[in-house]
């Protein structure tokens, strides 16, 4: 027994010995809901990081394309799932510039001469679904909202994805694949279409990259000011008081009709915008 009481001795010493010297345990490795929560922080500290896959909302699935720029600037595309339509954005200070071949929430002819135009509204916004919902996957916080608020139970498993190992985080609502590193990076994040919705976003299929590549972001040069109407073709409205009779000849009897024009500033095109009122 004093054999064994002097060796316990000894490895005593030689354990504070160790410490002494600066040789501390080991940390734990952080659990799955620390990485997760992790990655989502790094993701804040990226000057810029770029979004790209699919989503659906309380719109059917659309393809998106958007950069995020700290601070709180974005840039990107939209594009329906039968990719007829394709909508470009730059969201700046507070201010959204749309352009594409038909803009929402715009009347016919007018979406028609503005296609393939920059434009923003300084009146009334032009934030509609689905920029609102791709909007939020520039920002940090409101990407927190729909995808880390109240996820915990993960899982954790490794694999490859696209030829990188990754930490796959997963419950039953998501799976959060996350680079293989100490201070790890959003890769994928994906969501069944059975899973419940959270902050709007249903199913969904992102891929995250391009951390800290940009940060500087301007505005469209020449941009028309929806708001201004100044700076829309010529616009006609009805005038309410009655026609001025016009002489009638053989072939014709018609009324003079004037109506005020408040925009103007741009040409119309005839061919697809509607003339001052004349003879009829």
């Amino acid at each position: 027994m004093r054999g064994l009481g002097k060796a316990l001795a000894v490895f005593a010493a030689f354990t504070i010995s160790l410490g002494a010297c600066g040789f501390a345990p080991a940390k734990p490795a952080p659990s799955p809901d620390q990485q997760l929560r992790l990655a989502f922080k790094n993701l804040e500290k990226s000057s810029s990081y770029r979004v790209q896959g699919t989503f659906t909302s309380t719109v059917p699935r659309v393809d998106v394309d958007v950069t995020a720029i700290a601070p709180g600037g974005s840039m990107g595309s939209i594009t329906d799932d039968t990719r007829a339509a394709k909508l470009e954005f730059i969201s700046r200070q507070g201010r959204i510039y749309l352009s594409g071949s038909s803009l929402p929430g715009l009347p016919g002819k007018l979406s028609q001469y503005l296609a393939g135009k920059w434009v923003y509204n300084s009146v009334a916004g032009t934030a509609v679904e689905p920029l609102i919902s791709t909007v939020k996957l520039a920002a940090p916080a409101s990407l927190a909202d729909a995808f880390l608020r109240g996820q915990s139970g993960m899982a954790s498993t490794t694999a490859n994805v696209a030829g990188k190992r990754v930490i796959q985080l997963s419950n039953r609502a998501e799976k959060v694949s996350i680079s293989d590193a100490a201070s790890p990076q959003l890769a994928k994040i994906e969501r069944s279409v059975d899973a419940s919705p959270q902050d709007g976003f249903t199913q969904v299929n992102l891929d995250f990259s391009e951390f800290s590549w940009r940060s500087t972001l301007a505005a469209p040069a020449n941009a028309v000011d929806l708001g201004d109407p100044t700076g829309l073709p010529a616009r006609y409205p009805a005038v309410q008081r009655r026609p001025t009779p016009a002489a009638c000849t053989p072939v014709r009897c018609g009324d003079n009709v004037t109506g005020p024009d408040p925009a103007g500033r741009a040409a119309p095109d005839p061919a697809t915008h509607p003339r001052a009122p004349g003879r009829r």
